[in-house]
């Protein structure tokens, strides 16, 4: 007889995987924090009325942001769009000319709850995009740990995790990338929840 392993519910952008090891819930359009969390609840709570949820080894929010920015005809162009900690070697005017790629890997340490954070960041020219120059910015915010899952906790630390994620987000582009986004010029890549 044939086990099933999981199974993956898809409806619109909206996919909700469920197997031995992990929940995961993903999404290409994200709609703001409070729609996901929704999702969130809702999949944790159907879990918690059909099983006894299993131990916790790790919770995380990621945001993963593909950046297409109008105007930005050769990488050093990012150097006026993101914060200076991000412009690794754009910052060298020797550099700069020369740059046709770069990427990077920020980890950020605990904070008193547990939550740790990542920030993997890339800027190239990209293919998908027929050649437009892009940065992706992901955010993965996570605990780690074994904890029995109660639904009303996990989601609190998915608030705090969004609020990190937000708030590095803040700290990762300029002004002037914050209002070009304000007036809706780009739509980030896809959110995933794991």
């Amino acid at each position: 007889q044939t086990q099933i392993d999981g199974w993956v519910l898809r409806r619109g952008p909206v996919a909700v995987t469920i197997n031995r090891q992990a929940l995961s819930i993903e999404t290409n359009l994200y709609e703001g924090w409070a729609a996901l969390q929704a999702l969130v609840k809702s999949a944790l709570d159907g879990l918690a009325d059909a099983i006894v949820l299993p131990g916790e080894r790790r919770l995380g929010l990621r945001y993963v942001d593909r950046v297409v920015r109008p105007g930005v005809r050769k990488l050093e162009d990012w150097a006026d769009l993101l914060e200076g900690w991000l412009i690794g070697p754009l910052a060298q005017p020797q550099l700069r000319d020369a740059v046709a790629a770069y990427a990077q890997q920020v980890d950020f340490d605990a904070d008193v709850d547990g939550i740790r954070a990542t920030l993997r960041q890339r800027a190239f020219s990209d293919m998908e995009q027929r050649g437009k120059h892009t940065v992706i910015l992901d955010f993965d915010v996570f605990r780690e740990g074994y904890r029995l899952i109660e639904p009303a906790e996990t989601l609190a630390s998915t608030d705090q995790m969004n609020d990190t994620a937000h708030r590095l987000f803040e700290a990762s582009i300029t002004d002037a990338l914050y209002a070009a986004f304000a007036a809706g010029w780009s739509d980030p890549a896809g959110t995933e929840v794991r």
